[in-house]
């Protein structure tokens, strides 16, 4: 049987963990010696697995981290005899495609987008609004110009001014309006040229009277 001070060694270092034990505690083998009473093997067992377990935690708590990445789950520490040891794991993200969710999506900026459409239809617009210079070409064409819708009113409508080359026979004095939500100029002699329909605030297209053609005024 083992002394009683190794006995008592043992007890203290089952009872406390301490990392010292793992050099002075012995490991307990049954004595065949004459005149010593063999030790029941199950609590033989058992103190050995118990030295086992202690020295075990000793070695981890001696281990020393010197330095961990959060983001990338690295972690490196120092072992008792000197070698660093680095360990790396990594993460995936699963990305999920609803199809479902993706249609309601896009149907809504549909409708929003219809919705803005019809808002800008139906809202009146006002002179003020259009008075400013702007260039009528011909949509399918080659033809353009430059057009002034002046703000100041004049005969009846308001003054504007076409520059040279203007399509449908359109050129110098001329007169326009808002009427609805149509632009309509006309000659001085208040003949109308064209009828021009609200596309964008600021991109109309209709068609001349006289010569139907295709017509866009924009800025």
């Amino acid at each position: 049987m083992p002394s009683s001070y190794s006995l008592c060694l043992s007890i203290l270092c089952l009872a406390t963990g301490l990392s010292a034990c793992q050099t002075t505690a012995p490991t307990y083998q049954q004595s065949t010696a004459r005149g010593s009473a063999p030790m029941h093997p199950s609590l033989l067992d058992q103190l050995n697995r118990n030295q086992t377990s202690t020295r075990h935690a000793s070695t981890q708590a001696q281990q020393k981290k010197i330095w961990s990445d959060s983001s990338s789950k690295t972690r490196r520490y120092v072992q008792p005899n000197g070698t660093l040891v680095t360990k790396t794991t990594s993460s995936s993200a699963n990305v999920s495609f609803n199809k479902d969710a993706a249609a309601n999506a896009v149907g809504g900026l549909i409708l929003a987008a219809l919705a803005g459409a019809s808002l800008t239809q139906s809202t009146p617009t006002t002179p003020q609004q259009i008075a400013g210079k702007w260039r009528l070409y011909e949509t399918k064409g080659s033809k353009s110009c430059s057009l002034d819708l002046r703000p100041n009113q004049w005969f009846g409508a308001y003054q504007g001014w076409a520059g040279t080359g203007c399509p449908a026979g359109l050129f110098g004095s001329m007169k326009w309006n808002v009427v609805g939500n149509q632009i309509v100029i006309t000659t001085m002699t208040n003949q109308v040229v064209m009828r021009l329909n609200k596309h964008q605030i600021n991109r109309w297209s209709g068609t001349s009277i006289q010569k139907n053609i295709q017509l866009t005024l924009a800025r």
